[in-house]
């Protein structure tokens, strides 16, 4: 990630915390498996929550990601990258 594209005031830190508790395989389970959402749905709603917690808003959030809203490839891209140990 290069600097400065985080949410101002978020710490590189947290923002990973974020997304290891985004990407944890318990909320998966919870929205798809047990409350039926289909998994392009929890996609959709997952790169939403990714953008929302951890980029900044306006205009540069669009500069930055060059779409309102990441495909599922993006998603998964980045629930790769963001499992930690």
């Amino acid at each position: 990630m290069r600097k400065g594209a985080l949410k101002p005031g978020l710490e590189r830190e947290s923002a990973i915390d974020v997304l290891w508790v985004l990407t944890s395989s318990d909320s998966f389970h919870r929205l798809v498996r047990v409350q039926g959402w289909p998994a392009q749905r929890y996609g959709h709603w997952l790169g939403d929550t990714f953008c929302d917690q951890l980029l900044p808003r306006g205009p540069a959030a669009a500069l930055l990601t060059g779409r309102r809203r990441p495909t599922p490839t993006i998603v998964r891209a980045a629930s790769r990258s963001a499992v930690r140990p």
